[in-house]
């Protein structure tokens, strides 16, 4: 799996007529850990959209093509503006590959080439302020059904998306068990049979990152009751990506470091 990530996130830059501008971003597409660069030509496009809305029209598209070779590629987007209230509307900067796009993990097959699409914090063109630095990934899990993930640009693996977590969610989504058939000749025939009984479910996830599975299997399992647990540094980004995903009532997180003594429970 390859990544499409913001090394520079975006801002506006005005012209002299105060009309009209430019968005400027820098990105790279790289492994999950960023140890190697993507070594294929792809065709990317760039849209400006409404920070509010998924699904309105863009305000603004451009192509661009990321080179075998390339460690980085300049984003730019032209945007006239055609009304004051833009100046001060939250928009959103997506990177995304035409043609192998990742982004439904319910479709998701083999990977290698795959690229996962990149969306850029809200931010306002007025003040030409860089977004934060988080980038999230608009996933499918299944029919209508979506799971926001952030991650941070930065270099903490912690508070990444990883391989392993990617390709975990995506087997969830594209096997939900309904019944003792759908468990036959299955990869993780244990975890089919657990996740086929009716039973409640209480999960307790080791060293979570994001949050990417346990969140995928509290929104495609609705009888599980999740706990993440990490590193106390991946706690902002986990209870970030709890609130957006809306599983903050059977989901949570719990700080755990390996090389500590597990705590004793309270009551």
């Amino acid at each position: 799996m390859q990544y499409i990530r913001f090394l520079k996130t975006p801002r506006f830059v005005y012209t002299n007529d105060g009309r009209s501008g430019t968005v400027l971003a820098l990105v790279t597409i790289t492994s999950d850990l960023g140890e190697s660069f993507f070594l294929q030509d792809v065709a990317l496009t760039a849209k400006l959209l409404d920070g509010k809305s998924w699904t309105s029209l863009p305000l603004s598209v451009t192509r661009h093509t990321w080179k075998a070779g390339m460690r980085t590629l300049k984003i730019e987007l032209d945007l006239v503006i055609k009304q004051k209230e833009i100046f001060h509307r939250a928009v959103v900067l997506s990177v995304s590959s035409e043609q192998s796009a990742a982004d439904d993990l319910s479709q998701l097959e083999a990977a290698g080439s795959l690229v996962l699409s990149a969306y850029s914090s809200p931010f306002r063109p007025l003040g030409g302020i860089e977004a934060e630095g988080y980038v999230e990934r608009r996933l499918t899990i299944g029919r209508k059904m979506a799971l926001p993930v952030w991650e941070e640009t930065g270099e903490s693996i912690a508070r990444h998306i990883w391989d392993g977590g990617l390709a975990l969610a995506a087997y969830l989504a594209q096997n939900i068990p309904t019944s003792k058939v759908d468990n036959e000749g299955k990869r993780l025939d244990a975890l089919d049979k657990i996740l086929g009984l009716p039973e409640d479910l209480e999960v307790l996830e080791l060293g979570s990152g994001c949050g990417i599975v346990g969140l995928a299997l509290a929104s495609l399992y609705k009888n599980c009751r999740v706990t993440l647990t990490d590193l106390p540094l991946a706690e902002e980004i986990i209870v970030r990506n709890l609130r957006c995903s809306g599983s903050e009532g059977n989901v949570n997180f719990k700080p755990l470091d390996w090389d500590q003594n597990i705590p004793e429970p309270h009551g």
